[in-house]
């Protein structure tokens, strides 16, 4: 009796240790899926940060410069997005008037 006793304690034990390690396992690569999937949803298309093309009317004191730093997409250089407004307006300089229409892609 006592020797069953021991052996079921044993058993009860080993598989309370088998059962927390594959939950920390599970746990680890539960955290692990999440952080790397955040880097993959981050720059997805889904996440709105591809939109489309904007038109805004130029307001006194706004600049190509200001109006490029507050819609270039998260993460991209200003100086790149500039150059893609322009582009876009086909603008031979950065001046730009009131009244303007700018097409901000």
């Amino acid at each position: 009796m006592i020797k069953a006793l021991a052996t079921f304690n044993y058993c009860r034990k080993k598989k309370g240790k088998q059962l927390r390690k594959i939950l920390r396992v599970s746990a680890l690569f539960v955290i692990w899926l999440t952080v790397t999937g955040g880097i993959f949803l981050a720059d997805s298309p889904a996440n709105g940060e591809i939109s489309q093309p904007v038109k805004v009317i130029v307001d006194s004191g706004d600049t190509l410069w200001g109006l490029a730093k507050i819609h270039a997409p998260r993460g991209m250089d200003v100086r790149h997005y500039l150059a893609e407004v322009l582009e876009e307006n086909k603008l031979a300089s950065m001046l730009i008037y009131p009244g303007q229409e700018i097409i901000l892609p």
